[in-house]
């Protein structure tokens, strides 16, 4: 759990450490680059029309250790990257939630519970995940909790020619909020964007034709999701974003947009510009989340 920052000095110190960190970013990033040619040095003998063997090894030793020092570096630049995430949530972030809520817990590189992720129906099935900007909070007096999610499928490479390598297909990106709901629920309703063929015998129809049009809803109970979901409700759902997901069980609403969006990222912001501007695209990115969470939460509330 980060802690937040007091103001003036404390800020002033973070934001010192974050230019010290970015410049040591940047040139590590540059290291990379300056190792990469080396990778085509055992090629350079037979370019050259040279059948001296000797050379040829030479060289790939050389690129092999460039390979592995181009590795370290990598490695050193991408942890050099997460503290950078890990101070800027500190000293902008943070800041600019708690203008509009009140935060709770914020973890810059941090995601929703994993255990609740593998049991959440909302989702694909997944063997990778990563997220970030999580936070729980108060907000227009509901519980929230939110994250940056990104889910993938890692699968071997079968490709005889690339021993040991893997690759990965992203099944879900995008907002995944949770909502105290003011009751508990005795049972489960989902509400499922639709995306084409015939709905399951067992959906429930509620009446609005743009809302059983755009969504499948299934419920243990076909009154239960009448009560979950009046009129009001559906006119609020019919409000957000493509390819919304919803899951009302227990005491809680479940929320995941499809929407390939990652909010309060840090591409290429300039530190020694000082982080007003940061602040500012930070500010707009809350508000399109907030006009979200209005929704949901007045869903919740009925």
């Amino acid at each position: 759990m980060s802690e937040k920052t007091d103001e003036g000095q404390n800020r002033n110190e973070l934001e010192a450490k974050l230019k010290s960190k970015q410049r040591t970013y940047k040139i590590l990033t540059k290291l990379c680059w300056v190792f990469l040619p080396m990778l085509a040095a055992p090629f350079i003998p037979a370019f050259c029309g040279a059948e001296d063997s000797t050379w040829t090894y030479r060289l790939t030793g050389i690129a092999v250790v460039s390979i592995m020092i181009g590795f370290a570096i990598a490695l050193i630049a991408a942890n050099i990257e997460k503290q950078m995430k890990e101070l800027i949530g500190q000293c902008a972030v943070w800041g600019v939630l708690e203008e509009q809520m009140q935060v709770l817990e914020y973890m810059p590189t941090g995601h929703t519970n994993e255990d609740f992720l593998k049991n959440c129906r909302l989702l694909p099935e997944y063997n990778e995940v990563t997220g970030s900007d999580y936070f729980q909070a108060i907000y227009r007096g509901a519980e929230i909790t939110y994250c940056d999610l990104c889910l993938r499928w890692r699968s071997d490479n079968m490709d005889p020619d690339r021993p040991g390598s893997s690759s990965a297909v992203t099944r879900f990106q995008g907002p995944f909020v949770t909502i105290v709901l003011p009751h508990n629920i005795d049972g489960v309703v989902h509400v499922i964007e639709r995306k084409g063929g015939k709905k399951p015998a067992e959906a429930i129809r509620l009446g609005n034709t743009d809302f059983d049009r755009r969504f499948t809803t299934l419920a243990t109970d076909e009154q239960l999701a009448g009560s979950i979901l009046p009129p009001d409700a559906i006119l609020r759902i019919l409000q957000l974003p493509k390819d919304t997901y919803l899951e009302f069980a227990g005491n809680q609403l479940v929320a995941a947009i499809y929407n390939d969006e990652d909010l309060f990222e840090m591409k290429d912001i300039n530190v020694n510009d000082g982080l007003d501007e940061y602040r500012e695209k930070c500010r707009k990115e809350l508000a399109e989340l907030l006009q979200i969470l209005d929704k949901l939460i007045y869903v919740a509330s009925r």
